[in-house]
């Protein structure tokens, strides 16, 4: 199947802020795609996000072009504005529509909403966004929103029509900057840990979740503990009734020198209850400095436990080396027997990244990265234990028995940025009624293969978009944005293949 789809975003006003207690948001490209790997000092602390603003900070930041577009000089909507509160509010607006040989008034999308944000002395920042959206989606998105009630990485829609959905994007928290050393965090906010275009510890795939988050900060160490308060979708009444699940995680990165950064990660996954109490959070697992494998060895083993280690090398001034491994369960003596045994489930990346900063205004970012997990990784007894939060993994949207190549280049030229990014995936799903341990949702006791796994098993599935994309700022002040791109996607399965060519214009205004 063939088609030509031209996109046309008119007009997009997104909430974009940052203070000294706060947090710089995920969504904050000039950040979290070029600060990040500008340190050369040791000192910074990046493979944590939301990225922590501080001094340090600061000073790789003014090493971006239109530096001052996202400076604390921008003029904003201040409510109130003195030396010891601030209340800043900005509109969210989203306006486009899709010109295919679809229905027109299927593949329109509108979305209104509003930002607030309040600093108090400097330590204290409180923050709230949402927006109400009404879009239209193809028909593979429209079927998995159909099964689940899910819109992925948004949340629960509210009102179907066709193809077109109705749903609330939503975000917000306090964070509290107790001393130089000490962040807590306590919102609905997404986590991202890792140095990667993809986490496989934990990523930005799900729907934001409650959460408590401590950060500890020196020098050489960082350390996060962060609790989760997860929802289960209750297969009785999908996207309406849930099932309370939780996490508690921990994160270490270490700075050893100014070249190598060294990262371990370990989490663990448990069930609000059981058919016989109610289990709730669990305070064995609040303690910040225990290891969580004994722990749940003492209570029986019930639980979902991951452990995982990661690290990045400068090998020169602008390349960095990176990389993640992640275990869910694993039996040295079966990897050696190379009998593909189920229950050795690991995912694995690999990553470069070059950043070159240039007169002129000038910046040119280069980034490769590999993953690949294999069969039965993040599953579990069922969905209440699996690494997964309302029906989507936490960690890698293609869940597991899997293999990626992500491919991204970024061009700054003053006012121009130039964009290509090429990813290809295969996977394998469930064939002739035999669980080949692609989806996490799906018990790892469901007519499993005890040996003989391999990576890819199952029906092949595979996936390749490219797209190019140019764009331009009109205006400084404002960020104001226009762009213009071509993208093509192709999805091939057994029995389908659907190809897919996008033109995409539009206006982007941040503040």
């Amino acid at each position: 199947m063939k088609k030509a789809v031209i996109v046309f975003v008119f007009l997009i006003f997104s909430f974009k802020l940052f203070s000294q207690a706060g947090n710089i948001s995920l969504y904050n490209e000039y950040y979290n795609d070029y600060l990040r790997y500008l340190d050369t000092t040791g000192k910074v602390h990046t493979a944590i996000r939301p990225l922590i603003f501080d001094e340090q900070l600061m000073k790789m930041a003014e090493q971006l072009p239109l530096f001052s577009t996202f400076s604390e000089k921008d003029k904003r909507w201040k409510v109130v504005n003195n030396s010891r509160l601030t209340w800043e509010t900005n509109p969210i607006i989203t306006a486009g529509v899709n010109l295919s040989d679809e229905n027109f008034g299927n593949r329109t999308t509108v979305g209104i909403g509003l930002g607030q944000k309040v600093t108090v002395v400097k330590n204290i920042s409180l923050f709230a966004d949402f927006q109400m959206v009404n879009g239209g989606f193809d028909s593979l998105h429209t079927a998995f929103m159909d099964s689940s009630r899910i819109v992925p990485g948004m949340g629960s829609f509210f009102s179907a029509s066709g193809s077109r959905r109705a749903f609330l994007k939503s975000r917000g928290g306090i964070s509290w900057k107790t001393a130089s050393w000490f962040h807590l965090f306590a919102g609905y906010d997404k986590v991202f840990l890792g140095d990667g275009y993809r986490s496989l510890f934990l990523s930005d795939n799900s729907i934001p979740f409650w959460q408590v988050r401590a950060t500890v900060v020196t020098r050489h160490i960082s350390y996060i503990m962060l609790y989760s308060f997860l929802n289960d979708d209750d297969s009785d009444i999908p996207g309406i009734s849930y099932r309370s699940k939780f996490a508690s995680t921990h994160y270490l990165n270490w700075n050893i020198g100014k070249r190598l950064q060294l990262n371990v990660f370990e989490s663990v996954v448990w069930r609000g209850e059981d058919s016989l109490s109610k289990r709730g959070f669990d305070v064995n697992y609040i303690s910040p400095i225990v290891f969580f494998r004994p722990v749940e060895f003492n209570l029986g083993s019930p639980d979902n436990m991951l452990l995982g280690m990661g690290g990045r090398f400068r090998l020169f001034k602008h390349l960095h080396l990176y990389g993640q491994l992640v275990l869910d369960e694993f039996k040295l003596s079966e990897v050696k027997a190379q009998t593909g045994w189920w229950a050795n489930k690991f995912g694995m990346q690999a990553g470069l990244r070059a950043i070159f900063t240039m007169k002129e205004n000038r910046v040119l970012l280069i980034q490769a990265e590999a993953n690949g997990v294999r069969p039965f990784t993040f599953t579990h007894w069922n969905s209440l234990e699996n690494y997964g939060n309302n029906l989507q993994p936490l960690a890698h949207p293609l869940g597991a028995n899997f293999f990626e190549w992500i491919t991204t280049g970024k061009y700054l030229v003053k006012r121009m940025t130039y964009e290509v990014n090429i990813k290809y995936a295969e996977w394998g799903t469930d064939s002739a009624g035999v669980n080949m341990g692609h989806n996490i949702y799906q018990s790892y006791r469901d007519s499993r293969k005890d040996y003989g796994n391999t990576w890819l098993q199952g029906e092949k599935h595979s996936r390749l978009m490219a797209e190019a994309k140019v764009s331009r700022i009109m205006n400084l002040q404002w960020n104001m944005k226009i762009e213009l791109g071509l993208r093509y996607n192709c999805y091939t399965c057994p029995g389908l293949k659907v190809n897919e060519v996008l033109v995409t214009g539009g206006i982007v205004t941040c503040f």
